[in-house]
């Protein structure tokens, strides 16, 4: 088997950590060589060398040149035979800075969501833009979504363009858990037993949309009193959802547990799960809940609508629709149309990370002679 050396990129270390180490791990098990680009730097031990890089949050900061000549000259001089990049920030910067070498490193840039959708705003011009000028420095192009691989081909963003059943769950982390265990949980954050809970894990932050989530909550409570909302996260709009619950005079049924590693209690201590999010890839928070057995209530936008059928294993809502996810709730929230939900709610083996990780080293490896097997 040929060695070869990686350069993973992306806008977080966090990012490469919750994402992308099953793959790192068997690549490095079976001899290649792997380092990683990203602000902040990857734990020690996890790849064979971290380089720490400052991204500007806006595409078009002109303080990204820096990043984009730092970068170029970490990959002038390591002589990478595979770059993959990741986000759109991280992506568009590792395209600027791929110099024009005689050995060009073979570029895959996995697509985790574009931020934009295929319509006329101000918005999705400038980025379809972006993507397009810089489509040349991309040999390979990975969607996780049916409406980003549609974009992606529509406007010829690369010349190959594949679809991938995103990074991978790991099942091994979310084991049954007995009644007791559960119960347990509930009450020591004040729930009654016949309290239905609806749970919201993500970051807050305008994309993720929780406010709306608050606000349709507050409506669902003028019939539906016996309901709790538990939001697991952190982030630059927390406070303001918090008051936000104030001003609703819903606090006494609203839980902010910031963040927590150990999601398994909440989904399997939960009716439901809510997502009222404007954008996505294919969400891991969706993925976990399917695994963990609860319906989820999610925003009908590309990502939810490759998990989600509505009516079957869960419901859709319009984007931003507060009166439609308020009803969703409380159709939801009815014990008869629960259970036939509930029955049909289970993930795909597709989307476990031993299938998702052998189809990311069949694309990681294509420059190889053989593809090792990865195994939980």
């Amino acid at each position: 088997m040929k060695k070869l050396k990686f350069l993973f990129t992306a806008s977080r270390a966090s990012h490469i950590e919750n994402f992308h180490m099953p793959a790192i791990n068997a690549l490095r098990q079976n001899g290649h060589t792997v380092d990683t680009a990203t602000e902040g730097y990857v734990k020690e031990n996890l790849v064979d060398h971290s380089y720490n890089l400052i991204f500007q949050k806006k595409i078009y900061s002109p303080r990204n040149i820096g990043t984009i000549n730092q970068l170029s000259k970490i990959i002038k001089s390591n002589s990478y035979d595979v770059i993959i990049s990741n986000t759109t920030l991280a992506g568009v910067i590792t395209r600027l800075a791929i110099p024009k070498l005689k050995k060009k490193p073979y570029h895959i840039y996995i697509c985790h969501g574009y931020l934009f959708n295929d319509d006329n705003s101000k918005k999705a011009k400038l980025y379809r833009s972006i993507e397009k000028c810089t489509s040349s420095k991309i040999d390979l192009l990975l969607t996780m979504n049916n409406d980003d691989l549609e974009i992606a081909k529509k406007y010829v963003f690369c010349k190959n363009i594949q679809y991938i059943n995103g990074m991978g769950i790991d099942s091994n982390k979310f084991p049954v858990l007995s009644a007791d265990e559960c119960n347990s949980f509930r009450k020591s954050l004040g729930i009654k037993e016949n309290d239905f809970v609806f749970l919201c894990v993500a970051e807050f932050s305008e994309r993720k949309n929780q406010q709306l989530i608050i606000k349709a909550f507050s409506e669902l409570l003028k019939t539906k009193p016996d309901s709790v909302l538990l939001f697991a996260g952190n982030g630059e709009l927390l406070e303001n959802c918090k008051a936000l619950a104030e001003y609703y005079e819903i606090s006494h049924k609203v839980r902010f547990l910031g963040y927590i590693t150990d999601t398994n209690i909440l989904y399997r201590s939960a009716q439901a799960i809510i997502s009222a999010s404007h954008i996505e890839g294919l969400p891991f928070n969706i993925m976990e809940a399917l695994e963990c057995g609860i319906p989820a209530i999610v925003s009908k936008i590309k990502g939810h609508k490759d998990l989600i059928i509505d009516g079957f294993n869960g419901m859709l809502f319009a984007d931003n629709d507060q009166i439609g996810l308020s009803e969703k709730m409380s159709e939801l929230s009815n014990s008869e149309i629960y259970n036939k939900i509930k029955k049909n709610v289970f993930l795909e083996s597709k989307y476990e990370v031993s299938e998702a990780t052998e189809v990311l080293l069949h694309y990681y490896l294509q420059l190889s002679e053989t593809i090792p097997t990865y195994s939980v």
